[in-house]
């Protein structure tokens, strides 16, 4: 009883089907499809962020450059180029990495510190390229 069920509804939907005259679509279809896909084109849109900051990039460079101006202080203002003489610069560094002795580090510290700065240096490229594929297609 069920097959012979099937077999009517299956008749049925085929004569409805037949009877059913195709719709043509709306005027100015096609315009409405193009302009909703523009618009989401326009909203799909990603701005280009750079990985560093323009804020990180100032904060490194005033480091970097008072790094300098305090290792150019620890000599006297009399000796002119003090990078002449080696002995100066193996001066100059034991009393710049002197101010740092009282610190003492664990090696569970240090080793970790150095794992992550080394994790940060390879994913970087890996995350760039990554984004630059992504912003191309």
């Amino acid at each position: 009883m069920e097959i012979n069920n099937d077999k009517q509804l299956n008749q049925f939907i085929g004569k409805s089907i037949r009877l059913i005259s195709l719709s043509s679509p709306s005027e100015n279809f096609e315009e409405r499809i193009l302009q909703k896909i523009q618009t989401s084109e326009i909203k799909n849109e990603v701005l280009d962020m750079p990985l560093i900051s323009k804020l990180t990039w100032i904060l490194l460079g005033l480091g970097f450059v008072s790094l300098m101006v305090y290792l150019t202080t620890l000599f006297d203002t009399q000796q002119s180029l003090w990078i002449k003489n080696s002995n100066d610069i193996d001066t100059c560094f034991s009393r710049f990495f002197s101010t740092f002795e009282p610190l003492q580090f664990s090696s569970t510290v240090f080793y970790s510190v150095m794992c992550f700065f080394i994790m940060i240096a390879v994913q970087l490229p890996i995350l760039k390229h990554y984004f630059d594929k992504q912003l191309k297609r």
